[in-house]
């Protein structure tokens, strides 16, 4: 499993990791009621023999959201997925990098199509 996170941006996990007291401590430096957390997971999906097989990245998108006064989040969805891309490689090392984000795109676009009106 690797993370790739972006620049000036919080990671999925910090406000897990900050507890209520950093998660109220922020909603107060931001002048807001609640956090929403979004992550994008992609798995690779597919069944190998020896770790020989196809490898189908799929993209789920899962969400929190917390509430001042509240520990746990007031909101959870764990499942909004994209659709099963074709394969990207029969091995770990032959994963074709390009196809392999290309097809993450595609995936997660359908799974935010899932939770927006009209998604280009």
């Amino acid at each position: 499993e690797k993370d790739f996170i972006a620049d000036g941006v919080m990671d999925d996990q910090c406000t897990r990791i900050m507890g209520q007291e950093g998660r109220e401590a922020l909603m107060k430096a931001l002048n807001v009621d609640a956090i929403f957390v979004a992550r994008l997971n992609v798995m690779i999906n597919g069944t190998s023999v020896m770790g020989i097989g196809a490898r189908h990245p799929q993209a789920r998108l899962s969400f929190s959201l917390y509430k001042m006064g509240v520990e746990n989040p007031i909101w959870f969805e764990g499942g909004v997925d994209g659709d099963e891309q074709p394969s990207v490689g029969s091995t770990g090392l032959s994963v074709d990098e390009g196809l392999f984000a290309q097809y993450t795109i595609k995936s997660a676009k359908v799974a935010y199509s899932k939770i927006t009106p009209a998604m280009e």
